[in-house]
C-alpha cells in the first residue's frame, strides 16, 4: 500500500481474516514494510501477543503448507529421477504419470483448501511462506497441463478435509 492512499491508518480496524489475507498478499509481493504495519497494528489482547485469530492463521497456514509440500516433494524427487532415465522407455512414463498425478492431487487439494478456508490463492500463500518452493509448484501446474494429469477427486477431498480439520483446530483455539 502506498503512503499516499493513507489506508494504513485504518489497519487497526481490520478483522483478523482480512488482516491475514492482506498480510499474505503483502508478503507475496515482498512488501515487508506493509506487512510490518499490518502486524504492528493488529489489536493486542490480554495475553500480550498479537490476536490469536491472526497469528494462529499464520501458524496453521505454515503447518498446512509445510505438510503439503513435504508430500509433493517426494513425488517431484521421483519424477526428477525418472526424467534422468527416460531412455528406459514406457515403464518410466507410467511411473512418472503416477507420481505426477499423486503430486497434482495433493497440490489441487491445497489450492481448494486455501481458496475455501482463507479466500486466498494457494500460490500466493506459498509465495509468502516459501518463495523458493513456488517454482516447484509451477512445475506441478506445467506437468499437469503437459501430461493431462488429473487429481484423484476422492483423495483430494480427503486431503482437503484433513487440511480444514487442522485449520479449524487453530481457529477454534483463537475464538
Amino acid at each position: 500500500m502506498s503512503k499516499k492512499s493513507g489506508l494504513h491508518r485504518h489497519y487497526d480496524k481490520l478483522e483478523p481474516e482480512e488482516r491475514f489475507r492482506l498480510d499474505v498478499l503483502a508478503m507475496a509481493r515482498g512488501a515487508e514494510v506493509e506487512s510490518e504495519r499490518l502486524t504492528r497494528s493488529c489489536p493486542m489482547r490480554r495475553y500480550s501477543m498479537t490476536d490469536l485469530a491472526f497469528s494462529d492463521r499464520w501458524r496453521a497456514a505454515l503447518e498446512i503448507s509445510t505438510i503439503t509440500f513435504m508430500e509433493i516433494e517426494k513425488h517431484l524427487a521421483k519424477i526428477q529421477m525418472v526424467r534422468a532415465f527416460r531412455e528406459m522407455g514406457p515403464y518410466l512414463r507410467t511411473l512418472m504419470n503416477c507420481n505426477g498425478e499423486d503430486a497434482y492431487t495433493v497440490w489441487s487439494a491445497y489450492l481448494v483448501f486455501c481458496e475455501g478456508a482463507m479466500s486466498l490463492d494457494g500460490r500466493k500463500l506459498l509465495g509468502a511462506i516459501a518463495p523458493e518452493i513456488r517454482a516447484k509448484a509451477e512445475t506441478i501446474d506445467a506437468m499437469a497441463e503437459r501430461f493431462g494429469l488429473e487429481a484423484d477427486g476422492d483423495q483430494a477431498a480427503e486431503l482437503e478435509g484433513s487440511m480444514r480439520g487442522l485449520w479449524k483446530r487453530y481457529m477454534d483455539r483463537a475464538a
